[in-house]
């Protein structure tokens, strides 16, 4: 039966959808030796499909949470030679891929899947999937940088979503964000001439950090699978 080769692509565990379109413009993807484009249909029973020179098969899913340490990329490789989550993840049998953002100087909780349906919906700002972070800052705000932190501070991509802060002692927050934009939090800080001197990743959804420690992975099991996908699906 003919499916989008983006959502084929994400069914072999080689991205998400979205990211997958950008592989498939990069010339990444031949169907039947021939440079695939994006938006198209192909069959996988019939077609052959080749991701990097590699042909490709639907793997069994699989999910994962990880704690991401500081200074490691939430990519799979780096040019430049430094660590990446796919320095951890080498004994896991499924190709699975790091979904959303966590920025190099920041720590916590990562989800890893093969998924690129669920992957997407993780994302996408449309889901409203809740992410809390403990956050530390040079010096504390006053009441009125507080409620307007909440309210959406503006930046380049234009103003962010209401956003939960409450202090858990001095210079130390608890931020709850439902969007992801890139290095958010420590621009909404700025903008209110705080700088973020650390950020730690504490819940995804209905996951928590809890006993993780940094590098450490753990299998989601079906029951908490089943609990996130209420909230997504």
């Amino acid at each position: 039966m003919p499916v989008r080769l983006n959502r084929y692509l994400a069914s072999c565990g080689v991205a998400s959808r979205r990211a997958c379109d950008r592989l498939i413009e990069e010339g990444k993807v031949f169907v039947n030796g021939v440079k695939a484009l994006v938006g198209q249909l192909v069959n996988p029973e019939s077609d052959r499909i080749e991701y990097n020179g590699k042909l490709l098969s639907a793997e069994t899913k699989a999910y994962y949470l990880f704690y991401k340490p500081f200074l490691v990329l939430t990519t799979l490789d780096d040019p430049q030679g430094r660590k990446t989550v796919s320095d951890f993840i080498k004994n896991i049998p499924e190709r699975i891929f790091p979904v959303g953002r966590l920025d190099y100087d920041s720590e916590g909780l990562l989800f890893l899947t093969n998924d690129g349906t669920l992957a997407h919906r993780i994302q996408h700002p449309k889901y409203e999937l809740e992410k809390e972070y403990v956050v530390k800052t040079n010096q504390e705000l006053n009441s009125a940088q507080e409620q307007e932190f909440r309210n959406g501070i503006l930046l380049e991509e234009g103003k962010t979503s209401p956003a939960g802060l409450e202090k858990i002692n001095h210079c130390l927050y608890q931020v709850v964000l439902h969007q992801g934009w890139h290095r958010q939090i420590r621009r909404m800080m700025s903008v209110l001439g705080c700088e973020v001197l650390s950020l730690k990743r504490v819940k995804i959804g209905p996951f928590r950090l809890d006993r993780l420690r940094p590098g450490e992975l753990k299998k989601i099991l079906p029951a908490e699978l089943k609990e996130l996908k209420k909230l997504l699906f």
